[in-house]
């Protein structure tokens, strides 16, 4: 993916009911009680004040023009009524609180649309619909296994397939806008190779240099094999399994990490190949004295040859070659587009905010809500 605001804008379309919303509907009297339930004169409840009468009538003004709470609430009763959301469900504290933050996106969203449109991107469903398709080709390359979770749960959930959702919100304006501004925030947050140099040379020391190993320790890698249940006959199954998989590695050791994604109970399998990294030998390990005993007892690249027992299951160890001096990670094509994301996203907050105070100071946006002092307002608003 190009940008983290496309990644949002994507999200934003397809997390149905995440946002804070309200009803204003007065709440309804309880039932008067019967002569026969009166048993002592009952207070009369002092009046419920509802947080959204201290909103004011006004909540802001672009280029002029007052936005009103009442516009602020009919777009959220809107946009949830489009999810499905009961609106009523969220209580006015929730939507007070969070009012602040609604009204500023939908004046940042209004403010860099109409510059994306000054500048020459185009707002309607065409250009939408083909951005929209871009960006989740991209993330079809770059995460298979998000894309089909999406993919089924649109199909679940609105039963049709990404192509015939990306063109239904492409038709709708709030997207329009939003993919206008994200192609010309971005276009005003590029980074140049240059800038990729200055901050790889800047943070080389503190960020791109792995140390070496500290004294005493090893590294080593594992694939953990789990015991499902309590009794011997469950705990021969898993021991059976991992004597079986130090066959096959005894046979062919490549295949220690394919295997660790596949078939390792332990985090790590998944996340990184089985790898542990370091393990000190005079310090407990998370998996026991038994374990890290095996572990300083293999030479680097060897492979337990049989199961090591641990309260977690059976493991079965690999030593890896420790780090024995500090090694400088280089700036190659993969650590560049890595890079490129972590500045681009830098550069285009500071540029959204610095445009945003700008409109500011200038009365081009006004707001009236005051902002809370710590915002409670959970997932998207409108599109955000």
């Amino acid at each position: 993916m190009k940008s983290t605001l496309m990644k949002s804008l994507i999200a934003g379309m397809i997390v149905s009911g995440s946002a804070v919303t309200m009803s204003l509907s007065a709440q309804e009297p309880a039932p008067a009680a019967k002569p026969a339930d009166i048993k002592a004169p009952v207070k009369a409840e002092a009046t419920k004040v509802n947080p959204m009468d201290a909103i004011p009538d006004v909540v802001a003004q672009y280029n002029g023009k007052d936005i009103t709470k009442k516009d602020i609430l009919d777009e959220i009763a809107k946009t949830m009524k489009e999810r499905g959301v009961d609106i009523s469900a969220y209580p006015p504290e929730m939507i007070a609180q969070g009012m602040y933050g609604i009204v500023s996106g939908k004046l940042q969203m209004d403010l860099f649309a109409d510059e994306a449109a000054k500048a020459g991107y185009k707002i309607d469903a065409g250009e939408t619909k083909k951005v929209l398709n871009e960006e989740f080709e991209n993330l079809k390359k770059a995460s298979p296994q998000q894309y089909e979770q999406i993919e089924a749960q649109l199909k679940a959930r609105e039963k049709m397939t990404i192509p015939e959702y990306i063109a239904k919100e492409a038709a709708k304006q709030d997207i329009q806008k939003q993919v206008a501004a994200y192609q010309w925030i971005t276009a005003n947050a590029e980074v140049s190779d240059k800038d990729v140099q200055k901050f790889y040379d800047e943070n080389k020391d503190s960020r791109f240099t792995t140390p070496a190993d500290p004294a005493g320790t090893v590294r080593a890698s594992h694939i953990l094999i789990p015991v499902k249940g309590d009794d011997e006959k469950a705990s021969a199954e898993s021991l059976k399994k991992a004597e079986e998989i130090i066959a096959k590695l005894q046979k062919d050791p490549k295949l220690f990490e394919s295997i660790a994604a596949t078939d390792s109970a332990c985090p790590s399998g998944k996340m990184n190949k089985g790898q542990l990294g370091v393990i000190f030998k005079d310090r407990d390990g998370f998996y026991g004295k038994e374990f890290d005993a095996a572990a300083f007892a293999l030479e680097p690249g060897k492979i337990t040859d049989k199961p090591i027992k641990s309260e977690h299951g059976y493991h079965i160890i690999r030593r890896d070659a420790s780090i024995t001096k500090a090694e400088v990670i280089p700036l190659d094509d993969n650590m560049k587009a890595r890079l490129k994301a972590v500045i681009g996203k830098e550069k285009q907050e500071e540029f959204v905010q610095k445009t945003f105070a700008q409109a500011l100071k200038d009365g081009k946006v006004k707001i009236f809500v005051k902002e809370p002092k710590q915002m409670q307002m959970p997932g998207m608003m409108m599109g955000q």
